[in-house]
């Protein structure tokens, strides 16, 4: 019951782009998960912090939790909220003014979803639909269109691959230092 309540609540504070309270109730849904011992149902609260945190424009933040999600994901083996990482990395990319990369993965994630037969939240549209139209637009149609194909016939589990070796060689560069 608990758990169906602060979902209502993060899903109306995202929806209000309320990010403050949202992140305050994410965390809560995570640590509630945790706590209940479902590793499976903090993910996620994790991929709503990272949208918050794309939102208020703390992308160091936003990258972290994107990782646990992920990793989280692969180690569980739950692919159904696979695409939805994807979106939101791809997010954080065009953020970070890396709207090729970006592209590519919302490609693969739609194909996934389709795959999967798992719908995008509508919560979780309008953000995403502004993402991408400002990555198409920095792109221009065709090198989007590209780009969108090129991420529709990569296999996920290669993408997947690439970015957490891609998130191991950032954190073994940080150890170094």
């Amino acid at each position: 019951m608990r758990a169906a309540a602060l979902s209502l609540l993060e899903q109306m504070h995202l929806a209000q782009k309320e990010w403050t309270q949202a992140r305050v109730k994410l965390e809560e849904s995570a640590v509630f998960q945790q706590e209940m011992g479902s590793r499976s149902d903090s993910i996620e609260p994790l991929l709503g912090m990272a949208r918050v945190a794309i939102a208020q424009q703390d992308l160091v933040e936003a990258h972290r939790r994107c990782q646990e999600s992920l990793r989280m994901q692969v180690a569980l083996g739950i692919q159904v909220l696979v695409p939805a990482c994807l979106e939101v990395v791809g997010m954080l990319l065009a953020a970070q003014g890396r709207a090729l990369e970006a592209v590519e993965l919302w490609g693969t994630a739609e194909a996934l979803r389709e795959v999967l037969g798992a719908p995008m939240y509508p919560v979780e549209r309008a953000d995403y639909d502004k993402a991408v139209a400002a990555a198409r637009k920095q792109l221009g149609e065709e090198a989007s269109a590209r780009a969108w194909q090129k991420g529709r016939i990569t296999p996920v589990e290669q993408v997947i691959a690439t970015m957490l070796k891609a998130d191991e060689a950032a954190d073994q560069k940080r150890l170094r230092k």
